[in-house]
């Protein structure tokens, strides 16, 4: 009876020695996908040095012949630790979901030799997965939600289409042109009410401030005051304008044929010393004032 004890006791250590030394994994990278959507399902084999297998990619994996396979790679690697060696393959493969449900892959049996040649069958664990319909996701309490096409934003620049990305391109410049053209109304609107703030400060232009035909300067204080008096009634801004400007923006007033004559006669006098008769030009200043005040 002694002899039976010690023999198990001594074996169970073999046995989750042995236990360690052999370990058969299966893993996915995703656990939820849409119809069409690829993953990688791996199967990870650990051993010790002395032990063999004949190769993962020829395993058979319950479950996978419901998915495409569209690639496959394998890797052998070897750790040491504690002075003990152990070798690590992985197969891995690509497959393509075609229909949605839940599968599960696994488990996968396979037989491991030792040097004795001995052979040993290891079982690895399963997993499942969740396969939807293209155009649904998850929602964070992990129910399945519709979600139709139109509902879809993009978040990348560079993830649209280049329709789109034409027409984001136009509608970002269309909106910085509209608004260069408001900022330039509303400057031009500001400046149109400041001269009109002015010129409503200044005393309106009267009969008696016109020059007399004696005046040593009559001709440049005679223009001056004519286009102060249209400033007043056009308000505009006299600032940086020239005479021509000026009579542009009075062509339908009822004054405009006498106000180009006077303007004419004073530059004919000033730039070119051909005087016109001054009472003449005078009287129509006078017309002019007297009729619109």
């Amino acid at each position: 009876m002694r002899k039976i004890i010690l023999c198990l006791i001594l074996c169970i250590p073999c046995l989750v020695f042995a236990q360690a030394e052999m370990e058969l994994e299966l893993a996915v990278n995703k656990t939820e996908i849409s119809v069409g959507e690829d993953f990688q399902l791996a199967l990870i084999l650990r051993l010790t040095s002395a032990n063999r297998q004949n190769g993962l990619s020829r395993v058979p994996i319950s479950g996978i012949e419901k998915f495409q396979q569209i690639g496959s790679s394998n890797s052998t690697k070897i750790n040491v630790v504690n002075g003990k060696s152990a070798i690590i393959s992985e197969n891995m493969r690509t497959l393509i979901a075609s229909e949605e449900g839940e599968f599960t892959f696994g488990p996968v049996f396979i037989n491991v030799q030792d040097p004795t040649g001995k052979k040993t069958q290891i079982n690895s664990n399963t997993v499942s997965i969740k396969v939807i319909k293209e155009g649904s996701v998850f929602t964070s309490n992990g129910s399945m939600e519709k979600v139709s096409d139109d509902e879809f934003v993009e978040t990348s620049f560079f993830s649209i289409s280049r329709n789109q990305q034409v027409f984001l391109v136009f509608f970002v410049i269309g909106t910085f042109v509209a608004l260069l053209i408001w900022l330039y109304r509303k400057n031009a609107e500001q400046k149109r009410l400041i001269a009109q703030k002015k010129s409503n400060e200044l005393p309106p232009v009267k009969v008696s401030s016109l020059p007399t035909v004696n005046d040593e300067n009559f001709y440049g204080k005679l223009q001056e005051i004519i286009l102060k008096f249209v400033s007043q009634e056009k308000r505009l801004d006299l600032k940086g304008k020239t005479s021509e400007e000026v009579l542009d923006c009075i062509q339908k007033e009822p004054y405009f044929a006498d106000v180009v004559t006077i303007i004419n006669a004073c530059d004919a006098a000033r730039y070119s010393g051909l005087e016109s008769d001054r009472e003449i030009v005078l009287e129509l200043a006078r017309h002019i004032i007297n009729e619109e005040n």
